[in-house]
């Protein structure tokens, strides 16, 4: 990592002063309820000034991090933390975990620039540290405006040279889940909304947004999808299909009201077949693996092989598979192939199933989940001239567009 250049150093160990955080009525840097409250007023067409906030987790489990700008100002904090052009923070603490085991709020930065670096990284708004005890580490967290968020999303999502229409969709799909994860988020997310990350979305830094992906976000500025109940709603997106989408219940164990299963144009493309094979092997680790989890009710499984196991004839728009085992039937979601192998082993939800001498052939399309808007599917249907609204309505029949801000 490359050395900041510093007028001034700050060094200070996170466990040293961690019973004044204690005793401190530090507060969240961002009051979850407040949040919630504005979105409420928004559903219900009540006049609100500004548009909302949103706590981003960037980093966890660091062991230190440099926060760096013009003038950072502590906005909250232990009283000798001082200011400055820079402040060094070293997580590793000296306290034994059992003297706390929780994470606690430390401490919230800004800058009278509305820009602040991490690590060297600009982000636009405040920053929080979160001091975690129990592991001796450190999480950061970005508060900031909720379309500077989306703005810094799509390069990650969607590739920003797509046509304008189709990362004007993204937006929108991006807004709605980071407004759902904020109006549906839980005390075990006390100081952030959602992650950074493949968990939920992938956001950027300042670098990252340029004027086309500015220029998505402002034409589609605090528009969101809703239900028929008028609340948010979490949308889904994904890579590319293979030719439908998947509902929620189909992969995950959750259902979600308003998804319908659509066909989509990807499949036309001929770089989306794959193959993969199972061996019997890894076949007997998979079937143990589901009987731990209850997912078959199959004696003990000892071993895995062509002369002992057997599917039903299979289809890639089915969602499950039958299969027998010495002549024990039973029923499990093709999703767990995927949940259990991996995303390169099992590219997609969308494959049929084959039985081989040496194992299970997978013969797939599509890359991802499978559930919402296929991407790769916009593009094409923005392609074909499209608009985002278009491409929105034809994977979200059953959800409307709202503007709430």
């Amino acid at each position: 990592m490359e050395k900041l250049m510093m007028s001034q150093k700050l060094f200070f160990i996170i466990g040293l002063i961690a019973p004044l955080v204690a005793t401190s009525a530090i507060k969240p840097i961002n009051k979850f309820v407040s949040n919630r409250t504005f979105i409420d007023e928004k559903l219900n067409n009540k006049e609100t000034a500004k548009e909302p906030l949103i706590r981003v987790l960037l980093q966890k489990g660091l062991d230190e991090l440099i926060i760096s700008g013009r003038d950072i100002v502590v906005k909250n904090g232990p009283k000798n933390l001082g200011s400055g052009k820079s402040i060094k923070f070293n997580c590793l603490s000296t306290q034994k975990a059992s003297r706390a085991g929780k994470k606690v709020l430390f401490a919230s930065l800004s800058s009278p620039t509305g820009i602040i670096k991490i690590n060297n990284q600009q982000y636009r708004g405040d920053v929080s540290i979160v001091a975690d005890h129990l592991n001796n580490k450190c999480d950061v967290i970005n508060q900031l405006p909720l379309e500077d968020y989306v703005a810094s999303v799509l390069p990650h999502e969607m590739n920003k040279a797509w046509p304008i229409e189709a990362l004007k969709a993204q937006a929108v799909a991006a807004r709605s889940y980071a407004l759902y994860k904020v109006r549906s988020g839980s005390k075990l997310q006390q100081f952030h909304d959602l992650e950074s990350s493949e968990k939920n979305q992938v956001s950027g830094s300042l670098v990252d947004i340029d004027i086309v992906t500015r220029k998505a976000t402002r034409e589609t500025k605090g528009e969101i999808l809703i239900d028929h109940t008028g609340s948010p709603i979490p949308v889904f997106f994904h890579a590319a299909c293979g030719g439908r989408t998947w509902v929620p219940h189909q992969v995950w164990t959750n259902s979600v009201n308003g998804y319908t299963s659509r066909p989509c144009i990807c499949h036309e493309r001929k770089d989306q077949g794959w193959e993969r094979v199972i061996e019997w092997k890894e076949l007997f680790g998979f079937l143990k693996w589901n009987k731990e989890k209850n997912n078959l009710y199959f004696d003990e499984i000892k071993n895995v092989s062509s002369g002992n196991f057997k599917t039903s004839p299979d289809d890639a728009r089915y969602p499950t598979l039958s299969i027998f085992y010495k002549e024990r039937g039973a029923v499990i979601s093709k999703s767990m192939f995927r949940r259990f192998f991996g995303r390169e082993k099992v590219p997609s939800n969308n494959f049929k199933v084959v039985k081989r001498p040496n194992g299970l052939a997978l013969e797939g399309k599509g890359r991802g989940h499978g559930v919402g808007m296929c991407q790769i599917g916009a593009l094409d249907f923005a392609r074909k001239g499209w608009n985002y609204k278009q491409i929105l309505e034809h994977f979200f029949p059953e959800h409307k567009l709202s503007k709430i801000f």
